[in-house]
């Protein structure tokens, strides 16, 4: 679709757009977004974290990746071709949608676990580097096939503001954000003469699922907290937060949420270049709700109005 085409040319490694919000309704295939988006840094050194509101929703993303062509599809083809083949079916493995709807929940559930042991790429990195010894045993095993330059991972909003972004002697416990971590080591490429960097989310491929939540923290306070500091002063990252709802409650939360993707650009830019939105839903592009005047996100007191509970 054209919104989608125009996030894919935006956020790109020759863009230079680094920082995006995205607002397109819901319904708009976001995720698909998000996997071209992710598709453009396939070869990007830095870790791709895609940041989900809930543990489920990483799984709906997995299944995404699993169900679209894409290359990290094709990269857990070639390591787990038995798992592919099963998830692939009759259809040709690589440019064809695979139909997922056909295997029972438990299988889906172990091919979206191997899918992402795949790709987190444990133990091919040492304190923040990739081992090349891993890269040139896939090449001599498949050649011609692609292999991504660092690993990606879907995590909740309360494990990127927690876990994931904790440090310990001055550098970050997970290994994942180690990698293209420019205070991972001194005199490292990047690092120079100037100090450590004690933001985690430096140098990373950052994603955000749903980004109004940022701002509806509940009972993660403290840890959406943690990242909305870390997110609006990370360097050296791309940043694009996607959302159907920007004002979920007050009307100034969609510029407290500019405000947090743009980072330290927010005091000293414009917000041309920041903003992708398409608040409409044409026709052409979107099948007709029924009935009219019911919005996309339902509140509990409008599904107190439509859902009746027959015990």
């Amino acid at each position: 679709q054209p919104h989608q085409e125009i996030v894919r040319l935006l956020v790109h490694p020759k863009s230079p757009v680094q920082r995006l919000l995205v607002d397109h309704p819901t319904g708009s295939g976001k995720t698909r977004e998000m996997i071209c988006v992710l598709e453009n840094f396939f070869y990007d050194q830095r870790p791709k974290i895609a940041i989900f509101p809930k543990a489920a929703i990483c799984r709906n993303f997995y299944t995404e990746l699993l169900r679209w062509p894409n290359r990290y599809r094709d990269y857990f083809s070639c390591l787990r071709p038995r798992e592919a083949s099963l998830a692939a079916g009759a259809h040709e493995m690589r440019r064809e949608m695979w139909d997922l709807t056909r295997l029972p929940e438990k299988t889906v559930r172990e091919l979206i676990r191997s899918l992402r042991e795949v790709l987190e790429m444990k133990g091919q990195s040492f304190r923040g580097f990739m081992r090349k010894s891993f890269r040139d045993l896939f090449k001599a095993q498949h050649p011609g096939e692609p292999m991504p330059l660092a690993p990606l991972i879907a995590i909740s909003y309360a494990s990127a503001g927690g876990s994931y972004v904790a440090m310990n002697n001055g550098q970050p416990v997970s290994a994942v954000m180690k990698i293209a971590w420019h205070g991972a080591r001194p005199g490292c490429a990047g690092a120079g003469s100037a100090p450590r960097s004690h933001n985690v989310l430096d140098h990373k491929i950052l994603l955000l699922d749903e980004a109004h939540q940022l701002l509806h923290p509940g009972r993660y306070f403290w840890q959406l907290q943690q990242l909305r500091r870390q997110l609006a002063a990370a360097q050296g990252s791309v940043v694009v937060g996607f959302s159907g709802t920007l004002a979920l409650d007050q009307p100034e939360e969609g510029r407290q949420l500019l405000e947090i993707v743009k980072g330290g650009a927010e005091t000293v830019l414009c917000d041309e270049g920041f903003l992708s939105s398409f608040p409409t839903r044409p026709r052409e592009f979107f099948a007709e709700a029924l009935p009219k005047g019911v919005p996309d996100e339902l509140s509990e007191q409008i599904q107190e109005k439509l859902v009746h509970r027959i015990s």
